[in-house]
Order: structure tokens, then C-alpha cells, then sequence
């Protein structure tokens, strides 16, 4: 699938576990690519994905965040987001505003 990350187009693609044994995603700034694999379970799933983007996210502005920091980052805002259905649907919500609603408030 293409995703955008600041603009840009990148892809995110689910692979075979036997195609990536040793982790559950990575991401390759160079080729804005994200590959995550496909056996795990949805929470693990979701969290891998946020910690992918963190990756490009965080290299694409050079803050330079260890691998720990986006771990416990991801993992933090995949926990706040699972257990909050409320809040997440007022973020999916507001997300999905039209953009001429956010344009007239400026």
C-alpha cells in the first residue's frame, strides 16, 4: 500500500515471516520503504506499524532517536490508542475533517 510520511510517498508492505525471521518490521529510508510481516497478531501488528513510522518519521528530521526511544514510543502510543477507544475515534474523527473546516479556522 502507499502510505504519505511529510508529503511523501512511501510503501508499506506485509511479508512472509520466513522472508524477514529475525524482526517484525523495518524500514528502509532510502527506498521509503516499510515492510512489516505478516503473522503477528493485530495489537503487535499495529504497534510494529507505529514504530515503523517513528523510524521514518524521526530519520526524515534527523532526530536521531535510538532504537530504544522509538520502541518505548511506539509502544506507549499503541497502548494509549488500544485503550482509549473514545479518544481514538476523536482522532480518527478529527482526521478525517474536511480539510476547507480546518483551512476556515486559520
Amino acid at each position: 500500500m502507499i502510505i504519505k510520511i511529510f508529503a511523501r510517498p512511501w510503501t508499506l508492505e506485509f511479508i512472509p515471516a520466513k522472508y524477514m525471521p529475525d524482526n517484525l518490521g523495518l524500514t528502509y529510508q532510502d527506498e521509503e520503504l516499510i515492510i512489516v510481516r505478516d503473522n503477528i497478531a493485530p495489537v503487535s501488528m499495529a504497534d510494529t506499524i507505529i514504530h515503523e513510522l517513528l523510524h521514518a518519521a524521526t530519520d526524515t528530521l534527523a532526530l536521531n532517536l535510538t532504537e530504544q526511544q522509538v520502541h518505548q514510543t511506539a509502544t506507549a502510543l499503541t497502548t494509549v490508542l488500544a485503550d482509549n477507544l473514545e479518544l481514538r475515534n476523536l482522532i480518527f474523527s478529527l482526521l478525517n475533517t474536511d480539510t476547507a473546516d480546518t483551512q476556515e479556522e486559520e
